[in-house]
């Protein structure tokens, strides 16, 4: 009965309201798999050094770089944390948007919040990749200093 009043007028809105979203949630899914990749990299070194500092726990060289490291995977983790809860809050709008088409009910504040909602969780998450290069960079430093390259 509810699908019997939809017209084609609302079909069309219906589509037209759901690119949005689902635009936004394949773009942070492909930017979700990149970040998921340079966790498993960052991942991967952290526990290459714990086996290194097992055989040289005294190390200060490689006591530094395994604190970085952790701090590195912090920022990532958030960083995914961050785009999981946005492509949530754009799954969470695109229902919404739904909803609204086949009921009638207005509730186009509700939609437009989500959609805030979900641009900020994709800001915040490049704020803290942001926040990782800076990091890196300092690990880069490090590195160089230890070889003689810098002072």
């Amino acid at each position: 009965m509810l699908l019997a009043t939809i017209n084609s007028g609302s079909i069309e809105h219906l589509l037209r309201s759901s690119t949005a979203p689902l635009i936004l949630i394949s773009g942070v899914g492909l930017v979700l798999m990149v970040v998921n990749a340079r966790f498993i990299h960052l991942d991967g070194h952290l526990r290459a050094l714990m086996a290194n500092y097992i055989k040289a726990p005294h190390d200060t060289y490689l006591c530094s770089e395994i604190q970085i490291i952790r701090k590195r995977t912090t920022w990532v983790r958030n960083s995914m944390f961050a785009l999981c809860s946005s492509i949530v809050s754009s799954s969470l709008l695109l229902i919404t948007a739904i909803i609204q088409t086949l009921t009638s009910i207005d509730i186009v504040y509700l939609i437009v919040t989500f959609l805030i909602f979900s641009s900020t969780l994709v800001a915040l998450s490049s704020i803290f990749l942001l926040i990782d290069v800076f990091i890196s960079k300092r690990a880069l430093d490090i590195e160089l200093k230890a070889l003689k390259f810098i002072e």
